[in-house]
């Protein structure tokens, strides 16, 4: 990363976003506090870009990659971050947004963070859908489990075979 460069990293929830901002030289990053809508993250960052170039990261989480393709799409480059990877001190269990958008800020710009990779839009419509049909084969396999039990409760069980089978 460049010595010029302002780093930017987020801490979003449903409701609001925190940024830790580290300008070119800055020891200490700047924590602000926005609202988590598409206009106030524009407005953060053309303000930010005007004042020269930004990269920015967040953690993954929840919120899916709606976050960083809004980044990328104001021009911005952004890493997506692995929760898992990211340093912690033994005991250091105490977690609120503010001290996690300064940590992150701190650690991206000395460059001690992962980056995950991020899929394409096929990739993440291909997730979806085998997602999609992982829920539905597991319903139906509840399904089947209840109706056995059912059937066994009344004195209906099948014993001649394999259940679920043609002569089931």
């Amino acid at each position: 990363m460049e010595k010029d460069t302002a780093c930017v990293a987020l801490d979003d929830s449903k409701r609001k976003i925190v940024a830790g901002i580290l300008h070119p030289g800055d020891a200490q990053p700047e924590l602000r506090e926005i609202a988590n809508d598409p206009r106030q993250i524009r407005r953060l960052f053309e303000w930010l870009k005007r004042e020269g170039p930004v990269a920015a990261c967040h953690e993954a989480g929840v919120s899916g990659y709606d976050l960083y393709h809004q980044i990328i799409g104001l021009g911005v480059t952004c890493d997506v971050i692995a929760p898992a990877l990211t340093p912690r001190r033994p005991g250091q269990r105490i977690k609120t947004d503010r001290r996690d958008a300064a940590k992150l800020v701190r650690l991206f710009r000395a460059g001690e963070l992962t980056a995950i990779h991020m899929p394409d839009e096929a990739e993440e419509a291909t997730r979806d859908l085998v997602r999609c049909r992982d829920d539905i084969r597991r319903g139906v396999l509840r399904w089947r489990h209840r109706v056995l039990k059912l059937l066994a409760r009344h004195g209906r069980a099948y014993l001649a075979g394999k259940h679920w089978s043609h002569a089931h």
